[in-house]
């Protein structure tokens, strides 16, 4: 079977393993990102319950009940023992849906606009924490103004049950010295 990807970053062995791989093939982010296309796969778990209806992927709270939750709650329990990391993704979110979900960390990009502070995020709940570091933004940063964000995230969310990361991925073509600049200042 095919696998579908839009990037991917790694060591030379990956680079090695993917150049000419058959079963691995680059689409553009729209293609991969396709729900219709998503929904062809008979093993695909996803969880987006925290999107309010009226944003992409949204849905409003009588299909989160109904045909969301219920599945996400059985998948988070067949994983318990594990460390669960709850990535909940997008904007839009009502964080209020996922905050009993059973995990141990949750993540969430919350430098985008209408997301919530990770201040705010210590507010609703005493789980680990994971974000701080703009997505959108990481490979243009400039070194003292990505120490200011480190900085802040350390101010929002403390230093105990917090995990500085992105709040989704990076892009492949961020520069190595972002990267190494992040792990030598923390």
């Amino acid at each position: 079977p095919m696998s579908p990807t839009t990037f991917a970053a790694g060591t030379l062995g990956l680079y090695e393993w993917l150049d000419g791989n058959a079963d691995v093939r680059f689409l553009t982010v729209d293609a991969v990102n396709n729900p219709a296309v998503i929904a062809q796969n008979n093993c695909m778990v996803s969880i987006n319950g925290a999107i309010k209806e009226g944003y992409p992927r949204g849905a409003s709270r009588e299909v989160y009940e109904k045909f969301q939750r219920p599945f996400d709650l059985e998948m988070l329990r067949a994983a318990e023992g594990m460390v669960r990391i709850l990535h909940v993704h997008g904007v839009g979110l009502e964080l209020g849906r996922v905050l009993d979900y059973p995990c141990e960390v949750i993540s969430v990009s919350d430098r985008l606009a209408g997301n919530p502070s990770l201040a705010q995020l210590r507010k609703m709940t005493d789980k680990c924490l994971m974000g701080g570091l703009d997505e959108t933004r990481f490979q243009e940063r400039t070194l003292p103004s990505l120490a200011a964000e480190i900085d802040d995230a350390v101010a929002q969310a403390g230093r105990q049950k917090f995990i500085l990361a992105p709040g989704c991925t990076i892009p492949s073509f961020t520069p190595k010295r972002s990267l190494q600049f992040l792990r030598e200042y923390t």
